[in-house]
C-alpha cells in the first residue's frame, strides 16, 4: 500500500459509546487473559527481592526519582519510583516470578531516572546469569 494510511489502520472498530482507550484496556485484557490460559513451558517459580542500590553519581540537574525494571524473558516488573532517592534509592519490592520461562538463563535489571518533561533515562543496568545449579535443583524437585 503506498501513500497515506487510512485512519483505522492497526485499531479495532468502536462502537458509538467506546472511546479508544476503553478498546485498548479490553484488547490488552484479552492478550493476558490468552497468556494466563496457554500452557507455558515452566521450570519453576522465582522469588526476587529488589532492596536498594548506591549509584556513583547524580545523573540528573536535580535529585533523581529512580525506578528498577527487570526484564526475564518476556516479562517485565517494575517498581515504584523512589521519589529524591538520589544516589541511594530504596524500593523493597518483592517480586514473585511462579512461571520461570523455559530456556531462560539471565535475568536483565535496569535502572532508570524517572523524568516529567523527557523520556526517561537509563541510568544504570547489569545482565545477570542465572546459575546452572539453580535449574538442577528444580529439575531435582520435579522428579
Amino acid at each position: 500500500m503506498l501513500g497515506t494510511l487510512p485512519n483505522d489502520f492497526l485499531r479495532m472498530p468502536m462502537t458509538s459509546a467506546q472511546t479508544q482507550e476503553e478498546v485498548d484496556h479490553a484488547t490488552a485484557l484479552h492478550l493476558q487473559h490468552q497468556m494466563m490460559t496457554q500452557p507455558q513451558q515452566a521450570v519453576g517459580r522465582l522469588q526476587m527481592t529488589v532492596v536498594s542500590a548506591v549509584l556513583n553519581k547524580n545523573y540528573g540537574m536535580t535529585r533523581m526519582d529512580p525506578y528498577v525494571r527487570v526484564r526475564v524473558g518476556h516479562y517485565i516488573y517494575e517498581t515504584q519510583t523512589d521519589t529524591n532517592g538520589a544516589k541511594t534509592p530504596r524500593w523493597n519490592k518483592v517480586f514473585q516470578i511462579y512461571q520461570f520461562p523455559k530456556g531462560v538463563n539471565t535475568i536483565h535489571i535496569e535502572i532508570y531516572d524517572e523524568r516529567t518533561l523527557t523520556d526517561d533515562e537509563l541510568i544504570a543496568w547489569v545482565n545477570l546469569p542465572i546459575p546452572e545449579t539453580i535449574f538442577q535443583v528444580c529439575v531435582k524437585r520435579h522428579e
